[in-house]
């Protein structure tokens, strides 16, 4: 699965120079598998063992993530996001969530699959 941020200054980086960590990926079974990220640019690559067809993708989403190190030129680091809907009775991650790439950036949502309103982030 590709990411491409729209909201970067400059290129993404992680804070620590290792490779991108925290991120999950599940395909539509919803079971989430640790997933490995690769930076190209503004655009990550995930890829996952288990999940031979991504759909959603999950960044920091727990109570203490390991290793969330995903951050652009301008050191913001990346805030959790998830782009499977949420199971609450709505169903609408973007109902009284504000969801952001960036601290400090617009608080849009993911707009993944299916797809969303979200403008900051595409998925390919």
């Amino acid at each position: 699965m590709e990411l491409t941020f729209r909201s970067v200054h400059g290129s993404l980086r992680t804070s620590d120079g290792k490779e991108p960590g925290s991120f999950t990926l599940a395909g539509q079974d919803r079971k989430f598998y640790p997933a490995q990220a690769k930076i190209d640019g503004t655009r990550l690559v995930l890829t996952g063992a288990g999940v031979p067809e991504p759909v959603f993708v999950r960044y920091a989403w727990s109570n203490r993530p390991e290793d969330p190190n995903l951050t652009d030129d301008s050191g913001l680091r990346a805030r959790p996001f998830r782009t499977d809907p949420d199971p609450s009775p709505n169903g609408n991650i973007a109902e009284g969530i504000p969801f952001g790439a960036w601290i400090g950036g617009a608080g849009d949502s993911i707009p993944c699959s299916p797809p969303r309103i979200f403008p900051f982030l595409s998925c390919n």
